[in-house]
């Protein structure tokens, strides 16, 4: 899993996410892009659970996917979705993590910002979210959305998802490197860093001291 927040608003939307990527026991990897502009389509993916499978949509996408937009693109994402994992399925076996794909980007014909997730959980079936929505992976203690909506509100909301985590003994993820903010408006993807954390150098040093990153790498 990931830390992973969004505004969906019909004008847009915001994203929010960290880029530690670590192995199943915790220890640190990389650090990665969790949520990855395509401008061509007016689109911004953003990953949660397992990373190969956004790698090699990505991948896929760049080279074999023709798509106007995010909604001509929900016509082929369900099936390259199911393609792609039972590749990595046949590659690694069968695999005890779970992989979410979510897509923001406007329809050229309505001039609307949509939102669809694509669960492993769920076979990859297209779900579209409503606007205006507000989400947060992993789920907060108490308040369920920052107490103001602009990047001091995030980051602070961020670090007090972290503390919780951090503290969990069981079920943690793993929360680190910098936070990340994708905006998609109509016309324009942009991706800004607002906040590095503090021991971000700390996981640097155990990731230079960390085997590639690879198959095995698991999205906090």
């Amino acid at each position: 899993m990931s830390l992973l927040m969004f505004l969906h608003q019909d004008d847009g939307a915001v994203i929010l996410t960290d880029t530690l990527a670590t192995d199943t026991l915790g220890k640190p990897l990389d650090f990665v892009d969790k949520c990855v502009a395509v401008p061509s389509m007016n689109l911004a993916i953003a990953t949660t659970g397992y990373q190969q499978l956004m790698l090699r949509w990505v991948e896929r996408l760049r080279e074999n996917v023709r798509a106007r937009d995010t909604s001509m693109l929900d016509l082929h994402t369900p099936g390259s979705l199911r393609e792609i994992w039972a590749d990595i399925q046949r590659e690694h076996g069968p695999l005890e993590e779970s992989a979410t794909i979510d897509h923001f980007g406007f329809d050229e014909h309505t001039g609307r910002c949509r939102r669809f997730a694509y669960r492993s959980a769920n076979d990859f079936e297209s779900e579209e979210g409503e606007a205006p929505a507000f989400g947060v992976k992993p789920d907060p203690l108490g308040d369920t959305q920052p107490d103001e909506l602009s990047d001091a509100g995030l980051i602070d909301f961020a670090k007090r998802i972290r503390v919780e985590q951090d503290e969990r003994t069981a079920d943690r993820i793993y929360i680190g490197g910098d936070l990340v903010l994708t905006e998609v408006r109509k016309n324009a993807v942009s991706s800004q860093r607002i906040y590095r954390w503090e021991d971000q150098h700390d996981q640097w040093q155990a990731i230079c001291d960390a085997p590639p990153l690879g198959a095995v790498a698991r999205l906090p």
